[in-house]
């Protein structure tokens, strides 16, 4: 057995006093079963919540998991006192969630689980950095000079949906947007609705995935 860390990204109930814990680790997705943990005398029940990053005795190449020996490593409770920062949190999990499959070995994921922990330390535009960072990961790698100059993103799916005319982006904005996924560390956006509604039609016209949490 090894330790290994993980956000909690989902939560469901199970059977009369357990939980399933959906958790995205540096091997992958894991699920895990809390036994007993809504049971007031469980050391595990705080501990067991949405974006909380804990460390587990993990199986390794296993996907489903009995939570044994478990601590918390951190709660954000920096970003959990403020809904604005929630809403942003929540759209990192939601991508977890949505566009990583848990059978896919050939994604990085110890790399990708680096970038969700960089996106929730530098939240205010960190949830943005990562939605558009993981595209390079899911094969839909963005090409902002082709967009710059040709008014069209070229990436390996074609297609004939032009994000830049339907989304009516400035230059200053691909810019800011190619800025934004080269690092973490930017300072708040202003006018970010163009860059919001790029984000989600792409997600939308590429993936299929309909993005709750980006607004």
């Amino acid at each position: 057995m090894v330790r290994t860390p993980g956000i909690i990204y989902k939560i469901s109930s199970y059977q009369e006093y357990s939980k399933l814990v959906f958790i995205y680790t540096p091997e992958g997705k894991k699920t895990l079963i809390a036994k007993g943990c809504q049971m007031i005398i469980n050391p595990y029940r705080i501990w067991i919540e949405y974006l909380n990053l804990i460390e587990f005795e993990n199986k390794q190449n296993s996907l489903f998991l009995v939570l044994n020996k478990a601590f918390l490593l951190n709660n954000y409770k920096n970003i959990k006192k403020d809904y604005i920062n929630i809403k942003k949190a929540s759209l990192i999990l939601e991508l977890i969630d949505k566009t990583i499959d848990s059978h896919d070995n050939h994604l990085p994921h110890d790399v990708i689980f680096q970038e969700v922990l960089k996106a929730l330390q530098f939240i205010q535009t960190g949830y943005l950095s990562f939605a558009l960072r993981l595209l390079n990961f899911l094969g839909y790698k963005i090409n902002f000079n082709s967009l710059l100059l040709k008014s069209k993103i070229i990436i390996d799916v074609q297609s004939d949906f032009n994000l830049k005319e339907n989304n009516n982006l400035s230059d200053v904005q691909i810019k800011k947007l190619s800025l934004l996924r080269s690092s973490y560390d930017i300072q708040e956006i202003k006018e970010k609705l163009p860059i919001l509604n790029f984000i989600y039609y792409y997600y939308e016209f590429y993936l299929d995935i309909k993005l709750q949490n980006l607004y």
